[in-house]
């Protein structure tokens, strides 16, 4: 049974705990030009120590690799910079302004392509023909643009993608096709076949009457939650397509006809907002709202790259292919770089094989919350429940049980008037008689009772209800692959046990990190059940106690021992709950002659009394160790106070009063006791251990 264990305990580290890491820490880029955010990074192909950035309408570029950086365009801060393309002979600067060109390193620019419109002059991409360097495709907001004479004349592609916003191109050398990405998806242009292909939907087209609901969210919305941020083609050693969006990377091995997602184990976030490829490592690094993560294709996991980067606020993603290959990102506080280094981190098998760890992380993922909890309680928080939608519609029909009421009242008045004609010589005289009031009510019940049916309310419900189960699955995958994220997180900090301070405290801010992740989508839920949890199971109990002084009066001295004695009941107590004891603080006794400069001269003085010693005894009797002897059993003149009035401690008279005591059961996991006689400000100093956790 101990063997079958310790083989699935092998495998379940193979399988979780190994892992890619990047060697270093990101370290900034010092000297930039400016201290705003980076919008992006480019490195030459060929020359990579020319280095380009590019914001607030402005492109700098540094030529010995970040010393010194001069201003190449600088097109005011209503403008934007969007993007910079190194073709075969020239540089393409992508602007709010149009199209420029450089043929000397980007230090003069001309225009050459400004577009009739506002919506043709912002120029997102532009990439050559796989076949043809001087044939140019050129992708603005008002559509896609070609040129076959090395820009000197443009026209429209007569196609779809006439009238659409163009964000991205990349050319399949391989296969002498372009991809281009626009607001609908992802298009193929084979020019073998010369064939334009929609091979990947990102949004419903608006013409398409079966695609479109009556309460379709607003366009600009739906655009820039479902577009496509870039495309990668790797080919090494076949092309491999690849697209970030707002939900993952997606590739596809056979020219776009079939897509798979990448696994998102490891991403706290699946909004992926740009993404680079490694060439000499064979991998994908991608920028989220939440970070850059690298991926592992063996273990099919992402790792976070986090170590020494500042902010999670990522723009954009270069990759420097000199001799030491560098990772840039431009960011919303300054550059950043990293080595791309990679090595595997795999612990030694004898020492991540214990029992006791696997007991430990067995435990913890027993007494946390499931992550069915988690989910439900997102689901609560949220408000997305499928009670919600069955209330909506009961709601509906059950109108047609309440009827709808109508008062009404009439109310009139009319004059009574008589002709009274009189004799032959009197005149007709008009008689105005009292107003006649006419005064009438009405009320009125009725009932639909085809709303048990259908009703007008339904469309409304069934639009909501698709809204709300989207929501509600996204909701649900995010909550889950933050919960198995922070468990792996667990089981490599428990399994590895990193010995590296800075290693270990970043292994506990991850956890911390996906703690907090989830507490903002369940309203705080798992930190409140982590709290309970740890208040019910605790790994011991600490009594930090000041104990009484007993040299004033007789009085005070049996109030002190009645202190002692209750006070152990109360250990005792806590002990048998099943977790063991520490106490420290001010125990106002000192133990042995050892713990104090005179003990003969103090032996009737409070503090030292045969009495008030024997508690301590009582101590050390049921299986309490007082941790500084237990590591210095010898050691003399080592005390924690001393008497101010008589500068004691200049002369290092003083006692040991002050005790770290702790239950035996606790000794193998205290590495270390400690005075630290020469810390001052107080007529005490302070005393500690130094204790392993269980994590």
């Amino acid at each position: 049974m101990v063997f079958i264990r310790v083989v699935l305990m092998a495998i379940f580290i193979a399988g979780v705990y190994n892992r890619i890491a990047f060697g270093q820490s990101w370290e900034a880029v010092h000297n930039l030009p400016l201290q705003e955010t980076i919008d992006f990074v480019k490195v030459h192909p060929t020359r990579s120590h020319f280095l380009f950035i590019g914001a607030k309408g402005n492109l700098y570029a540094t030529f010995n690799q970040g010393k010194d950086w001069k201003q190449l365009m600088g097109l005011g801060s209503a403008s934007k910079i969007y993007d910079l393309y190194f073709g075969d002979e020239h540089m393409f600067l992508l602007t709010s302004q149009g199209l420029f060109r450089s043929n000397n390193r980007g230090l003069k620019w001309r225009k050459i392509f400004h577009g009739v419109s506002d919506s043709e002059r912002d120029v997102f991409a532009i990439s050559e023909s796989p076949k043809d360097a001087k044939h140019l495709y050129l992708g603005t907001r008002g559509g896609l643009f070609e040129s076959h004479d090395d820009g000197k004349i443009w026209q429209k592609v007569p196609s779809e993608l006439a009238h659409q916003a163009i964000q991205k191109m990349n050319v399949d050398r391989q296969n002498h096709e372009l991809f281009i990405a626009s607001e609908r998806g992802l298009y193929r242009f084979s020019h073998a076949k010369n064939r334009l292909d929609w091979v990947y939907v990102t949004r419903a087209s608006v013409g398409d009457d079966e695609a479109v609901l009556t309460d379709e969210p607003d366009s600009d919305t739906a655009f820039e939650l479902n577009d496509i941020r870039g495309i990668v083609v790797s080919e090494d050693p076949f092309a491999t397509v690849a697209i970030a969006t707002a939900e993952g990377v997606f590739v596809s091995e056979d020219e776009g006809n079939f897509w798979l997602p990448l696994p998102t184990s490891g991403l706290t976030s699946t909004n992926v907002v740009d993404l680079a490829y490694s060439i000499r490592q064979g991998m994908f690094i991608a920028a989220t709202d939440k970070g850059i993560f690298a991926y592992d294709a063996a273990g099919k996991r992402w790792n976070h790259l986090d170590r020494g980067l500042p902010s999670v606020r990522v723009k954009r993603l270069a990759i420097d292919q000199g001799e030491i290959e560098y990772l840039y990102a431009a960011m919303d506080r300054g550059l950043y770089r990293i080595p791309i280094e990679v090595g595997i981190e795999s612990p030694e098998i004898p020492q991540a094989i214990s029992l006791e760890k696997w007991n430990l992380l067995h435990t913890l993922f027993q007494h946390e919350p499931t992550v069915r909890m988690v989910q439900k309680q997102a689901i609560r928080y949220a408000n997305v429940s499928n009670w919600k939608i069955r209330r909506w519609n009961w709601g509906s029909r059950l109108r047609a049980f309440v009827p709808r009421l109508s008062v009404g009242k009439s109310f009139s008045v009319s004059d009574n008037i008589s002709l009274d004609r009189g004799g032959t010589d009197d005149p007709d005289v008009f008689i105005a008689g009292p107003p006649v009031k006419n005064e009438d009510w009405d009320v009125g019940l009725n009932w639909d009772l085809s709303d048990l049916i259908w009703n007008t309310a339904q469309t409304s419900i069934d639009t909501r209800e698709k809204l709300m189960v989207e929501l509600r699955d996204e909701l649900l995958s995010q909550a889950t692959r933050l919960y198995f994220e922070r468990r792996r997180s667990q089981a490599e900090l428990v399994l590895k046990s990193p010995s590296d301070p800075l290693e270990r405290w970043n292994a506990l801010l991850r956890i911390d990190e996906l703690t907090a992740s989830i507490d903002a989508i369940t309203d705080g839920y798992l930190t409140d059940q982590l709290n309970k949890l740890y208040a019910e199971h605790p790994e011991f109990y600490l009594f930090n106690v000041y104990f009484p002084n007993g040299g004033r009066s007789p009085e005070r001295l049996q109030y002190k021992l009645t202190f002692y004695k209750r006070f152990f009941e109360l250990m005792e107590e806590f002990r048998k709950k099943g977790k063991p004891v520490l106490v420290c603080g001010d125990v106002n006794t000192a133990h042995h002659p050892i713990d104090l400069s005179r003990p003969k001269e103090n032996e009737k003085i409070s503090g030292f009394m045969p009495i008030e010693r024997k508690w301590l005894d009582h101590l050390a009797q049921h299986d309490y160790h007082d941790t500084f002897r237990f590591f210095y059993p010898e050691k003399k003149e080592v005390y924690s106070w001393w008497d101010v009035k008589t500068g004691a401690r200049v002369r290092n008279i003083g006692w040991r009063i002050d005790y770290v005591w702790a239950h035996q059961s606790l000794l193998p996991r205290i590495k270390e006791a400690f005075v630290l006689s020469d810390v001052l400000g107080s007529d005490h100093c302070p005393v500690g251990i130094q204790i392993e956790s269980q994590l």
